[in-house]
Parts: structure tokens; sequence; C-alpha cells
């Protein structure tokens, strides 16, 4: 069978899950939460008052415009951008580390296809199932909108503002697949993207505590945010170039060690 079908049909329960979860986080929050939030403001206002300023910055509540749709959605945005980041991980361990953990890697190499081939197939199929995630969850993120009565910003913004989850989740994919292929041992994918997805969501949390800088280059959850493109109309240059630079080393890294390995000692 053709690699990029195969792998897309191995991953057909993966794409529904994470897409479900990833789109009731929206609705949850969006159309169940906000809501109640905005009708009780005076309330949650005090309530966030009495948190400790580190617990606000660490955890996104912190906001000037929290109870304004696009402050919120910022808010919920960094809750969906961690799943995001753990499927994103997730996908690219199962992918190129499938013939490793299951020891047949001599096998799929001795089939009439080029390694450079395999490698582009699976991660043309890895774009694939991202790429059809981010679609629906664009759709829903404009349901959510049209469904609220606070509807006080472009349409555009907000579409721009929900692509930041597919820049977020190609750093992570990247991440993932350079664990997968240079790892000499994958014992468990879900442990391992969980902790590659968190250790980001940790960074982004330690950033928003000591408002460092340097430290945002290094929190690839806070590459893309929402807040940015509803107060500048665009996402940071310095950052979408460091995501750039994250991906185009790891892919490449990727790339020459998967297509030049020795599968009989490694």
């Amino acid at each position: 069978m053709n690699v990029y079908l195969f792998e897309l049909k191995l991953q057909i329960k993966s794409f529904l899950i994470w897409t479900i979860a990833i789109i009731s986080i929206v609705f949850l929050f969006m159309v169940g939460i906000y809501p109640i939030f905005f009708g009780s403001m005076d309330e949650v206002q005090v309530m966030l008052n009495n948190f400790p300023e580190a617990f606000k910055a660490a955890f996104g509540v912190g906001l000037t415009d929290f109870f304004s749709y696009s402050g919120f959605f910022s808010f919920t945005f960094s809750y969906i951008a961690l799943a995001g980041a753990i499927m994103a991980s997730a996908h690219a361990i199962m992918t190129f580390a499938r013939e490793k953990r299951l020891l047949c890697t001599e096998f799929i190499f001795t089939k009439p296809k080029s390694r450079e081939s395999i490698f582009t197939a699976k991660l043309l199929s890895s774009l694939t199932v991202l790429a059809a995630t981010n679609v629906l969850f664009i759709i829903s993120v404009i349901v959510c909108y049209f469904m609220s009565s606070q509807r006080n910003m472009e349409i555009s913004e907000l579409i721009l503002a929900s692509s930041g989850l597919f820049f977020t989740q190609l750093v992570f994919l990247s991440l993932g697949m350079f664990f997968a292929v240079f790892a000499r041992k994958i014992r468990s994918i879900s442990g391992i993207a969980t902790a590659i997805g968190f250790t980001g969501f940790i960074l982004s949390a330690l950033e928003g505590i000591l408002e460092e800088e340097k430290i945002r280059f290094i929190a690839p959850l806070k590459y893309f945010e929402p807040t940015k493109v509803f107060s500048d109309g665009k996402f940071e240059l310095k950052y979408v170039l460091t995501a750039c630079v994250v991906v185009a080393i790891c892919v490449g890294a990727s790339y020459i060690r998967y297509c030049k390995r020795d599968v009989i000692s490694k």
C-alpha cells in the first residue's frame, strides 16, 4: 500500500479523538463558560483580584481585556494549544518511530522505495492530519463566535489568531519527529508526547511569571499568541522566524538521520 495512505489510515482514530477533544474545549469555554463569566463580571473580577499575580500570569488570567471575547479566547487558546502540542508530538512519534518500536525497520527499508520517499510520505501524512484538524478547529471557532452576543472583532482577525494552532503544531510536530528519529528506544508514545507538551506549557508559564523575553524564545506555545493578532493584526515576526528556524533544524536533522542511519546497529 502507498505509504502516505497507509499512515493516514493508521491515524484516523487518533485524528478523530484529538479533533473532537480540541473542538470540545472550544465550545466548552467559548459557549459554555464565557457567557457565565461575562454575565458575572463583577463577581469574577473580585475573585481574580484575590489570586496572586504570579498565579494569574502563569495561567493567563492577568489579561487586561479578559472579559472581552478576544481576551477570553486568548486565555482559552493557551489550553487548546497545549492539547494541540501533545497531539502533534504524539502523531510525529507514532509515525516516525513505528518501525523502530515494532522492530521492523529493516523490513520497510528493503521495500522498493527509497528512504527519502518514505520520510516524505510520512511527513506529508502528518501535515495532512494537522491541516484537517485545524480546518475543523477554525470552523468551530467561527461557529462559536457567531453564537456569541459579544461580536466586536473582525472575523479575519479571529481566523488568523486561530491559525496559530496549526503553526504551533508544526513546531511540536518537528520536535516529536526529532525525538522519534534520534531516540534509541521509544517506550511510551503518550508519555513522551505529554512530557513534550507540558514542558512547553511550563516554559510559557515561567515566561509569564518572570516576564523575561529570552525565555519566550524557548517557549513554543508563546510563538503564535492570539493577543498580538488582536492588538496588532499580525503575529510577532521575531517569534515566527524563531519557529521557522526550529522547524527547519528539526526536520532537516531528522531527514538526514532517517535516510543515513545504520538500521542494523541502531
